[in-house]
């Protein structure tokens, strides 16, 4: 009788796709350090659609960034590999024969994230030299008016009220907005002192910004790495800086992220003029949302890299200025308010079929707690982009575990090497990654694994997703 009732559930199993998991995902999941963790993993066979592994995969979980999987996927869908934002270098008014203009300098952004950035920088090079020039070419000697940084034909910075104060003051937390520049960067130097809890000296920031002021409580300490926060409001200046930075060092950097990223533009370019002989009676500012522009005249336009060059940037070394933009270009292209990614890209992914039970989007970068999604959204992504005309260019911007990106530092001298290519994310108590899997039994994989409240250091868990990627790529 009892073999019988096993026969009659393992044939229930099969006919209602229930999915006996493999040892190897039991012991990931029954790992000491998880025992008070959740999880969503879930693989499929991307040839077959047979489910490889499916533990809770209708647990929502914070996803952290392989969040970012839902715009970069959803912004190459909707617009053309070869699409570029720009960026226009106009002026208002008249120039006289003798040289002045008698008007404004606009720098009219239409939502361009790498505008300067470092990581583009062959790309933009000497671009505002390159503009003071392009000024020098019709005449203009002396301007009579301000240099406005506008950023209304795309979005204004609006700081999401999700987002952790801890969070958004600091590099990593800048919003979408229509002008950007230098990836909306500052940074600070530091002299630390020789002993644990000796105070530290703030030596400068670079670019020096007008208006900025810092109070200072970062510490020294033997610990390692940069564990100092900014702390400051989106509409100040005055910004306080604390925890601590590592001992006996005589200029530890840190960045910041600036505030008014259209005046910040404005204050680089008049400073450039300035430097170039041109005089200038007014100030550097920022359009106010009230304010309306007048005719403008364009000296200049500039674009950006391919959008397809932006969205490997972002998924290989996980930027969230670039994926917030990223979710805002979708959100113009479905004509949602452009400060409304979040509900853009889950209304473009139901469009293709994803159930979204369970699935809350507070941004497009993943950096809000609050977001929730579980491991079937993110395998319906990536399976979607596998029978999309833009797979190769989507697969070529996720990380390739063990050589590039984020996950050049998982699994260098094992099987899982150079066989998976995925998108991961990481918060406290937050592990997630998704992507394609190339198994020894020659299997092509998509799969999604998310791990909330873990109870252990960052060496361990690294060590244990090694471990699963290894055995997934040996086994499955």
């Amino acid at each position: 009788m009892k073999i019988l009732f096993i026969t009659i559930f393992v044939f229930a199993c099969i006919a209602y796709g229930v999915t006996q998991n493999p040892v190897f995902v039991e012991d990931f999941v029954n790992q000491s350090h998880f025992e008070n963790a959740s999880f969503s993993i879930y693989a499929i066979d991307l040839e077959t659609n047979d489910t490889l592994i499916s533990y809770d995969i209708g647990r929502s979980l914070a996803p952290a960034s392989v969040q970012k999987l839902f715009a970069t996927a959803a912004a190459i869908e909707l617009y053309k590999h070869e699409y570029r934002f720009k960026t226009e270098l106009t002026y208002s008014g008249t120039i006289t024969t003798n040289g002045i203009l008698d008007g404004d300098i606009y720098i009219i952004g239409y939502g361009d994230p790498t505008l300067g950035s470092s990581r583009f920088q062959n790309h933009y090079s000497n671009y505002l030299e390159h503009w003071v020039e392009k000024m020098k070419s019709l005449g203009i000697k002396q301007i009579n008016g301000n240099i406005i940084g506008d950023p209304s034909e795309f979005c204004y910075p609006e700081i999401n009220d999700k987002w952790l104060w801890e969070d958004i003051a600091n590099h990593y937390a800048s919003p979408a907005c229509g002008l950007c520049i230098n990836d909306n960067i500052y940074s600070l130097y530091f002299k630390t002192g020789n002993t644990e809890g000796a105070p530290t000296e703030l030596l400068r920031m670079e670019p020096a910004i007008e208006g900025y002021s810092f109070t200072n409580y970062v510490t020294s300490s033997a610990k390692g790495g940069d564990q100092a926060y900014i702390f400051g409001g989106p509409e100040s200046n005055n910004r306080i800086i604390k925890g601590t930075l590592p001992w006996n060092n005589k200029s530890f950097k840190i960045k910041g992220i600036v505030a008014n990223p259209p005046l910040f533009a404005a204050q680089l370019l008049k400073k450039d003029i300035e430097n170039a002989g041109i005089k200038i009676s007014g100030k550097a500012k920022s359009k106010a949302k009230e304010d309306i522009r007048p005719n403008v005249t364009v000296i200049n336009t500039l674009y950006s890299p391919q959008l397809k060059d932006i969205i490997i940037l972002t998924n290989m070394w996980s930027v969230n200025l670039y994926a917030e933009h990223l979710g805002a270009l979708c959100s113009r292209f479905r004509k949602n308010n452009l400060n409304d990614a979040p509900n853009a890209l889950k209304e473009f992914w139901i469009s293709k079929g994803m159930n979204s039970k369970g699935l809350v989007l507070e941004d497009a970068c993943g950096l809000s707690h609050f977001n929730t999604i579980n491991s079937s959204h993110l395998v319906f992504i990536l399976k979607y982009m596998y029978n999309s005309d833009n797979f190769e260019v989507f697969k070529s911007s996720l990380p390739v575990v063990g050589i590039s990106g984020t996950l050049q530092w998982y699994c260098r001298r094992s099987s899982a090497k150079s066989n998976i290519w995925a998108k991961g994310g990481s918060m406290k108590r937050v592990r997630s990654f998704a992507g394609y899997a190339s198994s020894n039994s020659g299997k092509n994989i998509a799969f999604a694994i998310i791990v909330n409240n873990y109870d252990c250091n960052d060496y361990i868990i690294k060590d244990s997703f090694e471990s699963f990627f290894n055995t997934m790529i040996e086994t499955l």
